[in-house]
């Protein structure tokens, strides 16, 4: 949503001038969800040397329809999903919330349950009321759900992080679980989840 001088900006008051170097990509302009996103993406993860991670901001932007129904809504992150999958990449979506009020921010994600649906997760911010105080509430498959208090630094435009309402997990780990890390790590540096 931001022109590239904006971004530029503010990435170098978030990050320093560093930030702006040869792995670090920004485009104002996106193609539509089965409509040349998916390839130009996934031409850009191959020929790139190995991004780790993308961000669509806004997920609206990319879409060809503006009809809200959990079918179209499950199916757009689905597309995304399998791109992720494929390429060994993490997409990071920014969507809005619904104006109306929700007693779970998530209830609050504009548009149906399927974009929660088909998700790995969602992280929602919300503000308090003196718009400096924010929460960031993490909640879905395979994780701790979560809700941590920020404050927004003016001077690097960052959230500072102040405390978190939720407890590290230190229950024991399902032995299942403790085979696959041990699988995985640190032979098999790659992990296929669907």
């Amino acid at each position: 949503e931001d022109g590239m001088q904006r971004l530029q900006d503010r990435t170098v008051k978030m990050f320093g001038a560093d930030a702006m170097s040869n792995n670090l990509y920004f485009s104002t302009e996106a193609m539509k969800i089965d409509n040349g996103l998916e390839t130009f993406s996934s031409n850009f993860i191959d020929k790139d040397d190995s991004p780790c991670l993308i961000v669509v901001d806004t997920f609206q932007t990319t879409r060809n329809t503006v009809d809200c129904h959990y079918g179209s809504d499950y199916d757009d992150i689905r597309k995304l999903k399998e791109l992720t999958v494929d390429k060994d990449v993490c997409i990071i979506l920014v969507h809005h919330f619904r104006k109306e009020a929700a007693d779970n921010s998530f209830d609050r994600i504009s548009g149906t349950n399927g974009i929660f649906g088909a998700a790995d997760g969602a992280i929602a911010l919300t503000r308090s009321k003196d718009a400096r105080t924010a929460y960031i509430e993490i909640s879905g498959r395979d994780q701790v759900e979560q809700r941590i208090e920020v404050v927004r630094n003016k001077n690097t435009l960052r959230w500072d992080y102040v405390k978190s309402d939720t407890e590290p997990l230190l229950e024991p780990l399902d032995p299942d679980i403790e085979k696959i890390i041990s699988f995985v790590n640190p032979v098999n540096k790659k992990w296929k989840d669907s």
